[in-house]
Formats: C-alpha cells, structure tokens, sequence
C-alpha cells in the first residue's frame, strides 16, 4: 500500500488520482477527511496530523512507499514523519522538495537541501521531486484580477508546471521501480514570466487585465503585513530576490520523459481553471 500524505493539497491531490488510476492501493493521511470529496470513498483514510504520534504511526502501518510532503516552517513534522516511517518499516519516500534546491546560493536552495538530506539520510530508499513555480501560483492573483482588474508582482523569468503533472510523476515514482535514488528537476514546457501570464490570463478571459511591475521588497512589506512569521518572510525574500534576479529561467523535459505525456502549457491550464478566475 502506498501512502500520501498532504493528500488535499495541490500536488497531493493530483497524485492520489493518478495512483488511482494506476489502480494502486492508497491510504491518505489528512487533516479533514470532508475536503477528499468522492475520492474518499476510493481511499484507506487516516485523520490526524504530523503532531498526533499515534495518528501517525497507524497511518504508516503496512506501508512500503511514501509520498511526504511537510509544510511546518521547522523541520518537526518532516522529522515526524520519517521516525514514524522509519519505525513501520516504510522502503521508499518520495519526497516533495523544489527547484530551489537546484540553485547553488540562495537561502532557500539551503532550506530545501537541508530536508532532502534528512530524508536522504534516514536510511530510506528515496526520490526527490523538484518541481519549479506551479501555475497554481496565480490563483493568489484572484482578488486582484476580480476587484481591480490589475495585477502587481515582481519580476523575473520561470518556467511554471503544472501540479497535475508532478502529482503524475510522483505516481510514477511511486509505482515503478528504478526512480530510487533519483533526483527530478520538474518545470512546465514554456519560459515566461509574470507579466506573460497576465497577458495570458487575460486572453483567455476575453477581458483586459493589467500588469504592474513592484519590487522584492514590496512583497516581503505585504507579507510582513499580514503577520507571517519571520522564518517565513526570509524565505520568501530569498525566492522573490532569486526569480529578480533571473536564475529560474530553466526548462526540463523530466516530466515527458517519465509520464509520456508533454507537460501542460500555462495557456491551457487557464483554460481549464477559466470558472475559478469569473
């Protein structure tokens, strides 16, 4: 049996379909059970979370594969979670790491390293998920494109994916041998950046929507604003000053390569999502 953790979340949820679709066994650990909607009824559930031990060592109980994605701002809940694997015999985590840990410098390259290598390190056979800026980014552009019909955000060049093509990769990684030990950069086919997925935005909505250029650390002053702890803004302003400064301009064809399906275009995941921007 394979177990996702995070399993309402944008990359978890996509991966619990296409495990299902693969027609694996999949238990999911949650912390509400009424966000799974149908999938509920296809799944093993377990409610709890990374701090609930007990909830969490059933939830590891008669698994062999892992997919581990921990949110905390501190390495607590990662560290939960693999004492838990660790101590129900769990062989394979595939973990849910970043880009970022692709980039040499950054404080936020050494944020997602440091977790890679305690997973690395914990006696796991493991994979490593890499994915870039998802496209699922711009839904926190919502309110503004609504109310103000204006963008504002920073500068800077990506490559952004899809999460239903990591959580595809991920089934992959979890359902097929060869993947241990492997470490996957994960990007969408396309470089742009913001202000190209406005205009994108805006094509598809058949309105116009603008676009305003800010800085780094207008951004951090917005988010320093709404009460976010502080190890949450320095890593923030270490991704905003990195994408500044123009070092996400990468594209892998990862995701071809290990689902035989060409990575969805930003343009078509507007399409799809168009209900959610009306």
């Amino acid at each position: 049996m394979i177990l996702v953790t995070g399993a309402t979340g944008n990359v978890g949820a996509p991966t619990v379909r296409k495990l299902l679709e693969r027609g694996a066994d999949v238990r999911v650990f949650v912390r509400d059970k009424g966000r799974l909607g149908e999938v509920a009824e296809k799944v093993d559930v377990v409610v709890g979370d990374f701090a609930d031990k007990t909830a969490l060592r059933k939830a590891m109980r008669g698994i062999k594969r892992l997919y581990l994605h921990a949110l905390g701002d501190e390495n607590d809940e990662i560290a939960a979670a693999l004492a838990a694997a660790r101590d129900e015999g769990v062989a394979h985590v595939v973990h849910l790491s970043s880009l970022s840990a692709s980039m040499p410098g950054p404080a936020a390259a050494k944020w997602f390293l440091g977790r890679e290598s305690l997973v690395a390190d914990a006696g796991f056979q493991w994979t490593m998920l890499r994915p870039g800026f998802f496209m699922s980014n711009v839904m926190r552009w919502l309110p503004a494109i609504r109310e103000q019909g204006v963008v504002r955000w920073i500068p800077g060049r990506f490559a952004p994916v899809d999460t239903r093509d990591v959580g595809a990769v991920a089934a992959a990684a979890l359902t097929e041998p060869g993947h241990e030990g492997k470490v996957y950069d994960l990007t969408g086919p396309d470089v742009m950046d913001s202000k190209m997925q406005v205009e994108i935005i805006s094509d598809v909505l058949g309105r116009p929507v603008g676009f305003e250029e800010i800085s780094p650390d207008d951004v951090i002053n917005g988010l320093r604003a709404t009460g976010a702890p502080e190890a949450r803004i320095e890593f923030a302003r270490a991704v905003a000053e990195s994408m500044a400064s123009d070092q996400w301009p990468v594209v892998t064809n990862t995701v071809e390569e290990l689902t035989g399906q060409r990575p969805c275009t930003f343009r078509q995941w507007c399409i799809d999502h168009v209900a959610d921007f009306k």
